[in-house]
């Protein structure tokens, strides 16, 4: 199993509009998030969690950035931690779609995919890139039924992110 664990120093602040930044100085990233979503730094990567629900999942979906220190390229860490990985710890997985995107000056490698786990189906996005010798994985999740929703959520906290 792959674990990705650093210990952190975390900014948070608010910033106009409806969100809120995270900012990593020591790991060099930071993404913003809607500011209604709820901050968990308790792990060793950043999560932001949707607002409660009353009915399970108590949160119904779920960004976060995982980082580990690596100097592969894009395409090894690509299909270690995501292609090679991903379809061994789920039930019935499924590619969606998948390609490559620039973001913010970096290159991404990314797919949309559907899995089933404890007879859920859940629909993930994840985005992959590497730079300042780290690698930094995205990764947005909830059940497929409520995909639609939160899927515009999830493209702006990618669209947000950035190495610093």
């Amino acid at each position: 199993m792959i674990k990705l664990i650093t210990l952190f120093t975390v900014i948070v602040s608010a910033s106009y509009g409806q969100t809120k930044t995270f900012k990593d100085i020591v790991r060099g990233f930071e993404f913003t998030y809607p500011d209604d979503w709820i901050l968990d730094t308790l792990t060793s990567n950043p999560m932001v969690l949707a607002p409660k629900e009353d009915t399970p999942p108590k949160y119904p979906a779920t960004f976060q950035v995982l980082t580990e220190e690596s100097q592969e390229t894009l395409d090894k860490v690509f299909k270690t931690y995501v292609t090679d990985w991903y379809p061994h710890q789920v039930d019935n997985f499924k590619i969606i779609a998948q390609g490559n995107r620039t973001i913010n000056d970096y290159t991404f490698k990314w797919i949309e995919c559907e899995y089933k786990k404890a007879n859920i189906t859940y629909s993930n996005i994840i985005y992959v890139t590497v730079g300042n010798r780290r690698l930094y994985l995205m990764e947005g999740h909830t059940s497929t039924k409520k995909y639609p929703t939160f899927k515009s959520k999830f493209f702006s906290m990618i669209n947000s992110f950035r190495l610093i």
